[in-house]
């Protein structure tokens, strides 16, 4: 007798192939069942699929849900949108290994973990560990050259190393491997450790990897969005490089790895968040934003795939990215601790007070203006129209939830176009605040993605991601886990991305989108016996109803579920059942030794 059978269900079964009508039988941890038309066998739970898609269940290549595991096992915002297994330890970050307490301690704390919560040193010590826990969806781990290098060089990263911790980094990347890794990813941006290496030590990383077929993953440098040092401090948001770099670091940064990789031939790759290269910060057609991204394409992916090389990419299918909501004053104050002047008014209180004098709102609008501000994710002296990107959630006048800031400018204080982009904004809401100090926003259109992600996600070697943690059925906020808050598509980026991409839009046909989001993933890690409805497959399955797929973009109440999902099985057991969660979580870390 067959524990689950799923009859009369449409099978999509992750390969590309035409979908059909059939049956899925399961038993133990295996699909042991894949036939067109009805079956007559018995089982202890019978499903009736009428009217809804069966396919295996969906792998999140980039996630950090890694990164909260060992707070949220649980990984409900993963199961809730058919996400049964996640590829963790990406950007170039993962919590192992954990040799050097000068490195991984204020690391840690930055991300909300204590001390007493690090019981590892090395990569399989870390897996062991979560192995102790009773998780949700599977793991497939990488390991973060950025832990690597912490852990050889300590707190002091900010040069190149030396031959001694090269050495020390290869033992750390082979230990890695040799536990249950699937391959290294890096990350490149200022602030973090990886910012500062060069080819004398990521070579011989590159070398074991291809060595050991094992994959190489890429957050690449992201410079537009930040400004140069005047003091040789090297954050996110203040990097030490050249100031021409704030406007062709995006490019820059695809081109420098292009050019590392390309050096082994035989390494399989994957860029992370790929988008425009080329940057354009005013308003533009679709047009030019669609040639932008074809010449990206052609430049970064088809050129090295007509070369022989083996390369993805993939990105976030939302104009939304990973943005939640945040209080208006705390965004504006984040960037005061690199002024020698804003840093002692650093405090909601302080800016608060301050933007009611005359000669403290000049200086503010000045420094927006500077091209040494971010608000958030954006620069306006590299992003001059901001202002269209962030819209109000909440506020104390309800008639402006829902608002651009430039709307919310149009509208209480219109002017010329310049007046609007460098100072009307600017003055709109600062006005705001005084009046509405509480008041909340958050990014609507990031423009990495905005425009882009559609034709992006065109490319047969692109693949969606959620690039986020993971979380419970209620966030817990209290944790500054990862540090951007709670985003909505946490728990929708795949429903997002079969509605926009499949049904609505028309862009991929169901089998292929289904692809990208199952087999494709398993193919490029090497994950064993996953990703496709086959006899003898591990069951992961999702059951879910096309046309009932809906989401929200509530940010004030980011957790919401999304509709449409009606089973979802991990490991032969369900994680949901008719539309309600389970409490038996059945998912376990896939070491590439013994998947």
């Amino acid at each position: 007798m067959l524990d689950i059978l799923i009859k009369n269900a449409k099978i999509v079964d992750g390969t590309g192939s035409t979908p059909f009508l059939g049956s899925v039988g399961i038993e133990k941890e295996k699909i042991v069942l894949v036939k067109k038309g009805d079956s007559d066998f018995e089982a202890e739970s019978v499903v009736d699929g009428a009217g809804l898609i069966c396919c295996p269940g969906f792998i999140d290549i980039h996630s950090h849900a890694d990164m909260s595991i060992n707070i949220y096992p649980e990984t409900y915002n993963l199961l809730v949108q058919g996400i049964t297994t996640f590829i963790g330890g990406n950007c170039g970050s993962s919590l192992a290994p954990a040799k050097n307490p000068e490195y991984y301690k204020p690391y840690y704390k930055s991300i909300g973990l204590e001390d007493d919560e690090v019981p590892w040193t090395n990569f399989e010590k870390w897996l062991d560990q979560v192995e102790t826990l009773s998780i949700g969806a599977n793991y497939v781990p990488l390991v973060g050259h950025n832990a690597i290098r912490g852990s050889a060089m300590g707190a002091d990263y900010k040069r190149i190393s030396t031959r001694d911790e090269i050495t020390e980094e290869i033992a750390l990347l082979n230990e890695a491997l040799d536990s249950g890794a699937f391959g290294m990813s890096v990350g490149f941006d200022a602030g973090m450790p990886g910012h500062t290496s060069d080819r004398t030590e990521l070579d011989p990383l590159f070398a074991v990897l291809e060595k050991n077929n094992s994959l190489l993953t890429a957050h690449t440098r992201h410079h537009q969005n930040q400004w140069p040092s005047d003091d040789g401090r090297s954050y996110y948001g203040v990097y030490n490089g050249y100031r021409g770099d704030v406007l062709c670091g995006r490019y820059h940064g695809f081109i420098e790895f292009m050019e590392y990789y390309k050096r082994f031939p035989k390494l399989r790759t994957l860029i992370a968040h790929l988008t425009n290269a080329f940057l354009m910060p005013q308003p533009h057609g679709q047009a030019l934003e669609d040639a932008m991204v074809d010449e990206t394409i052609e430049q970064l992916v088809n050129e090295p795939l007509r070369q022989g090389y083996d390369l993805y990419y993939n990105l976030i299918p939302s104009e939304l990215s990973i943005s939640s909501r945040y209080r208006v004053a705390f965004s504006l104050i984040q960037s005061f601790r690199y002024d020698n002047y804003f840093c002692d008014f650093a405090s909601e209180s302080a800016l608060i007070s301050g933007i009611q004098e005359e000669g403290f709102r000049l200086r503010l609008i000045d420094l927006i203006n500077s091209g040494r501000f971010k608000v958030g994710m954006l620069n306006p002296a590299t992003d001059p129209y901001w202002s269209d990107a962030y819209t109000f959630v909440r506020c104390g006048d309800s008639s402006v939830a829902g608002k651009t800031l430039m709307e919310l400018t149009n509208e209480r204080n219109p002017g010329t176009r310049m007046e609007l982009v460098y100072r009307n904004c600017i003055e709109t809401l600062l006005d705001l605040l005084i009046e509405y100090p509480d008041t909340e926003w958050a990014l609507t259109k990031d423009k990495r993605e905005f425009m882009a992600y559609e034709r992006l996600l065109l490319h047969p070697r692109s693949m969606p991601i959620s690039d986020c943690i993971a979380f419970p059925e209620v966030p817990v906020t209290s944790r500054n886990i990862m540090s951007y808050g709670t985003p909505p598509i946490a728990y929708t980026i795949m429903c997002r991305y079969l509605i926009n991409m499949v049904r609505d839009k028309h862009h991929l046909t169901l089998e292929e989108a289904l692809r990208r989001i199952t087999s494709l993933p398993a193919q490029i890690m090497g994950i064993y016996k996953r990703g496709s409805l086959t006899g003898g497959y591990f069951a992961d399955v999702v059951l879910f109803d096309l046309d009932k797929l809906g989401y929200e973009n509530d940010f004030l109440n980011p957790a919401k579920r999304p509709s449409g999902f009606k089973h979802v099985i991990v490991n032969g057991k369900f994680a949901m059942k008719d539309g309600r969660m389970q409490s038996e979580r059945a998912g376990k870390v896939l070491r590439k030794m013994n998947t």
